[in-house]
């Protein structure tokens, strides 16, 4: 479906159309399937941001995109990893933990957007957090992601990680966590 999509934005001409410069793909990554790169092997993509967090499953699964993103790479594929975006959840520790991994994996991690109510709050009024509060600090996250996205040049080729790598690293730092006492 999604490559059909594509399909039908290129032949309509949109970005043309449009005056669209580049254009940004949201792709849920829950399941990486065969069909899931099929748009990248065929060249709608030359960078991908992967979106995860600090919980253990979550880079879990990160670390499975980037596997499959390597292996498009391998193929021929001319794409990369342009950086992780750490959409934080309140994990102890979160940020030492994304950072570890993005060492790890060979992808650095490009922002930490912290979590905010008003992300809820936008989203029950029906708008996105630039919409519905346009001078918020969470607003203001999202625009310095955008700068950062829009400045950014370098491309990484992902080295995936093992299960049990990953869950070193969300063990050692959860520990350190809780001997600081960050932990309820």
């Amino acid at each position: 479906g999604v490559t059909f999509a594509l399909k039908l934005l290129q032949e309509h001409r949109v970005p043309e159309r449009h005056g669209v410069t580049f254009m940004i793909y949201d792709i849920l990554g829950d399941s990486v399937c065969g069909g899931f790169f099929r748009p990248v092997r065929e060249g709608y993509a030359n960078e991908v941001y992967v979106i995860g967090c600090g919980e253990f499953l979550t880079l879990y699964m990160v670390n499975n995109i980037l596997r499959a993103l390597r292996l498009v790479y391998d193929s021929g594929a001319p794409v990369r990893a342009a950086g992780i975006i750490d959409n934080m959840r309140g994990v102890p520790n979160e940020k030492a933990i994304v950072e570890d991994f993005g060492k790890l994996v060979g992808v650095p991690v490009i922002h930490h957007i912290p979590r905010d109510r008003v992300v809820q709050q936008a989203e029950f009024m029906g708008k996105t957090v630039m919409e519905a509060f346009p001078d918020s600090k969470q607003a203001n996250e999202y625009r310095e992601l955008a700068r950062k996205i829009l400045a950014n040049t370098e491309r990484y080729v992902p080295n995936p990680a093992t299960m049990a790598q990953i869950k070193e690293i969300v063990e050692r730092r959860t520990k350190e966590a809780e001997e600081q006492g960050l932990t309820s």
